[in-house]
């Protein structure tokens, strides 16, 4: 959403209806920030692995990886949300 160019109070209220976390809208930016560095550095992981050249394969195979990295942040704030509110 952010990429869209939603801003982060329309993010937190479509979070919030959607039944997941309750960020505050001053959050979203930084957490979107956070996301997009480890992105970078995974790139950059790759890039030290000698992968001095980007081919098809390695295209690939680095988006597969930021959606496994972005995957992994969603169940994380899932099961966050779903602890919260069993506690509730």
């Amino acid at each position: 959403m952010k990429r869209q160019g939603f801003s982060d109070k329309q993010i937190s209220d479509r979070l919030k209806r959607e039944g997941l976390t309750d960020y505050q809208p001053a959050s979203i930016g930084s957490r979107y920030k956070r996301i997009q560095q480890k992105i970078t550095n995974v790139n950059d992981e790759l890039l030290d692995e000698e992968l001095s050249d980007w081919h098809d394969g390695e295209v690939r195979r680095s988006i597969m990886l930021q959606l496994y990295v972005l995957t992994k942040i969603r169940i994380t704030i899932f099961y966050r949300h779903t602890a919260k509110q069993t506690r509730e």
